[in-house]
């Protein structure tokens, strides 16, 4: 199974460590952004999207994040099926705060912080 890290580049980032059981092998890193966008989104009236809506107030995934997490989550699942006939090592890794800098984060956004935080 995976070894997973939270709470990465202060707050939201994820790392999921796979240790193939094939042996030695090169190592990859895949790497997914989870951040949401800083704006407000109008639900139906009662229609099927309000299920869908963001639940926090003036945020939303507005381009594309939930399904990149959702992409990387089914890798994650095949790759942990697969990982005893597979050699190396594979990191997932979950970047927050991808389309800008952010406050908690520093000038620089996700990926800067992160690797600072030593995910590379």
């Amino acid at each position: 199974g995976y070894e997973v890290t939270e709470g990465i580049a202060p707050g939201h980032g994820v790392v999921a460590l796979l240790r193939c059981g094939g042996g030695e092998g090169p190592a990859i890193a895949l790497r997914a952004d989870m951040d949401a966008l800083p704006i407000q989104e109008l639900a139906g009236e009662g229609g099927v999207k309000d299920a869908f809506c963001s639940r926090n107030a003036g945020v939303m995934h507005a381009c594309g994040h939930d399904g990149h997490v959702a992409i990387m989550l089914g890798v994650a699942r095949i790759l942990a099926a697969a990982a005893p006939k597979l050699r190396g090592t594979v990191k997932i890794i979950f970047q927050p705060a991808e389309e800008n800098a952010h406050p908690e984060l520093g000038p620089y956004g996700g990926a800067h912080e992160m690797v600072a935080a030593g995910v590379l």
